[in-house]
């Protein structure tokens, strides 16, 4: 069978080291303003754009972007939007020669709210009407509080209505859940304490471990230390077992990989300290590369970087930052498929959800073209991370994870894929030689609450030899290929949305790229406190019950 490629982008191999921009600015009936200057395409992301452009137009008001884009048969120009690094990669591989054109269009602003307007209880209440036919008809007496709820979170009320359902989780908390031998006891509160109020960031390289579903069931404190220890120790071998080999490197896949993860790297949490230090970044760009050389079916995809620097920064270890990925791919791997679907499911239950909750907002996306959603598409993919800044989104990770049902390792979490090729295979067989046995199966929880587990672990979905793609793609996908965490994952996306209806309502000439451009802009300014009470208080109302049949997507059966 052959497999995937092991990166899926344009390769940067063959960006050039300098693009010269030529900027052009439009605004109503003035003159248009002109400006020329290069950048490194390396290391400028489309952040990076936008501030050097607002600071050499002096711009103070909403603007957007595009580019001149050459028709390589005709020759014909067209504008193509611009407002992701996805675009400005594409900008830069396809449109730079000569020089790439870009055009500032400046909007007026319109009477009506700004961004930073909430929704208040009245107009959520007139806004938000459920009804028997809608996404939760069969929940009709539970309408009416969820509404409350909701109207008590979102709405403009005393600063502690803001406030989580309880304190972080604490050592002396956490300590409550652990029996005199440190075996995790009650596993199912344990999470859901955390699903309330979160941790205190002191905990998180403790509990993020459990969360993620890294060790085994039953394991006593001294044997989860053993357990980490033997698995960082199998990371430094997979590790050093490419970066020495100057064979390796020099292959043609693998240095556009390695090229393509530091590019990212250099691109990701800039904005913390942290990231900034060379040895930080280089044990990110590390354990990236390794996972994309020992998973070639997932390989490595733009986005990943950003899910596994929270892991680095929270774990402080390079080693353990690379096991807590291995276990977060387990479930979210599956969304960087090239086939799609699995994000495609998502689009489907979000535009369900949204039509449901809010028909106002949805008619005025719908009637913009904007009722796809795509610009949902990084909040999917990366679970919310860029929505909030980073602390806060540290926070909204770890409660989407405690949503979740635990799904840990029958034996032992894998550092490889089941089936690697032949060069990646005997680059494993010796490092599992010196000595490593796979361990037993433990013995499962005392907890009474504790279900049983299917012994199959999720992986990436199966592809056929010719396009990629699921060997049925009508097949309804399986909870573990979805990932138990999608429900609140779900709301969190739908409260993102929710919460700025009233800005969006009001803004009579946004079309969909303006609508794209408006969240995009939001990026790390979310307040994680508003955004999870509006969630949870969906989450919880939603829980548990079925996602009526839709046209687009009857043949899925959704778990809220």
């Amino acid at each position: 069978m052959s497999v995937a490629p092991i990166t899926r982008r344009p390769s940067a191999l063959y960006k050039p080291e300098a693009v010269r921009i030529r900027v052009k600015k439009c605004e109503g009936n003035k003159a248009p303003e002109y400006k020329k200057f290069c950048v490194d395409p390396e290391i400028t992301s489309f952040e990076t754009i936008q501030n050097l452009l607002i600071k050499a137009f002096d711009i103070k008001i909403d603007f957007r972007l595009s580019y001149v884009q050459r028709d390589p048969n005709t020759g014909a120009e067209s504008y193509v939007s611009l407002w992701s690094d996805w675009d400005l990669d594409a900008a830069f591989l396809e449109a730079a020669k000569p020089h790439l054109r870009i055009r500032i269009e400046i909007k007026p602003p319109e009477e009506g709210l700004d961004e930073w307007d909430v929704i208040g209880p009245t107009d959520l209440s007139r806004s938000l009407s459920w009804n028997s036919a809608g996404l939760l008809g069969a929940l009709s007496n539970s309408v009416d509080r969820a509404i409350n709820t909701l109207n008590r979170a979102i709405g403009m009320r005393p600063e502690e209505d803001l406030r989580p359902k309880k304190n972080p989780m604490r050592d002396s908390e956490f300590r409550n859940y652990l029996d005199c031998d440190g075996r995790l006891i009650r596993p199912a509160e344990f999470r859901y304490a955390v699903y309330q109020g979160g941790l205190e960031p002191s905990l998180r390289r403790t509990v993020w471990k459990i969360l993620l579903d890294v060790y085994p069931t039953g394991m006593t404190g001294n044997e989860r230390m053993s357990y980490i220890r033997e698995l960082c120790a199998e990371y430094v071998k997979l590790r050093d077992a490419w970066l020495s080999s100057a064979a390796i490197r020099e292959q043609e896949e693998m240095a556009a990989l390695e090229h393509a993860v530091r590019k990212d790297v250099m691109r990701t949490d800039r904005t913390m300290s942290f990231f900034t230090r060379e040895k930080n970044s280089n044990a990110l760009a590390n354990l990236l590369v390794t996972f994309a050389y020992y998973h070639p079916r997932i390989g490595y995809c733009q986005g990943m970087s950003d899910l596994a620097a929270p892991l680095l920064y929270t774990m402080g270890d390079e080693a353990q930052a690379y096991v807590c990925f291995c276990a977060l791919m387990r479930r979210v791997g599956c969304r960087f498929a090239p086939d799609g679907f699995l994000l495609q499911t998502y689009f489907a239950t979000l535009r369900a959800l949204l039509r449901r909750c809010d028909n106002d907002l949805w008619t005025k996306l719908e009637s913009v073209g904007a009722d796809g959603l795509l610009f949902t598409f990084r909040w999917l993919l990366l679970e919310c991370k860029r929505e909030f800044p980073f602390e806060e989104a540290l926070q909204v990770l770890e409660v989407i994870w405690a949503s979740e049902e635990a799904n840990p390792p029958d034996t032992e979490l894998p550092l490889v894929e089941p089936q690697l090729d032949g060069q990646r295979h005997a680059l494993y067989a010796v490092v599992r030689a010196p000595g490593r046995k796979p361990r037993r199966s433990r013995e499962p929880s005392p907890d009474p609450e504790e279900k049983e587990r299917t012994p199959e672990e999720p992986g990436a979905p199966q592809l056929n030899e010719d396009s990629g793609v699921h060997e049925d793609p009508m097949q309804q996908p399986t909870m573990e290929e979805i990932g138990q965490g999608v429900p609140l994952l779900m709301f969190v996306c739908l409260a993102l949305i929710v919460v700025h209806r009233d800005t969006v309502l009001q803004q009579r000439h946004w079309d969909a790229d303006d609508i794209a451009i408006f969240f995009d802009r939001k990026v790390r300014s979310h307040c994680a406190q508003r955004v999870l009470a509006l969630a949870r208080s969906l989450f919880a109302e939603c829980e548990n019950r079925p996602v009526p049949e839709t046209d687009e997507a009857d043949s899925l059966e959704w778990s809220l």
